[in-house]
């Protein structure tokens, strides 16, 4: 199991986009693919969650 993205982690990377001027930080590397994902194949990425989330929502017997 992974462990947690850590806050002092976030927070080093965060000024580094400050420093950079960069308007948008997508982090762990896993968000940021899934969000490369959705840029490129918007309607793809809307079904797989939309079936992810019925798939949760049934184990939780909601």
């Amino acid at each position: 199991m992974r462990t947690a993205y850590g806050a002092d982690r976030l927070a080093a990377e965060a000024l580094v986009a400050v420093e950079r001027d960069k308007a948008l930080l997508v982090v762990p590397a896993q968000a940021r693919a899934a969000w490369r994902f959705a840029r490129v194949a918007p309607t793809v990425m809307r079904r797989m969650t939309t079936r992810f989330v019925a798939q949760q929502r049934q184990r939780q017997g909601l």
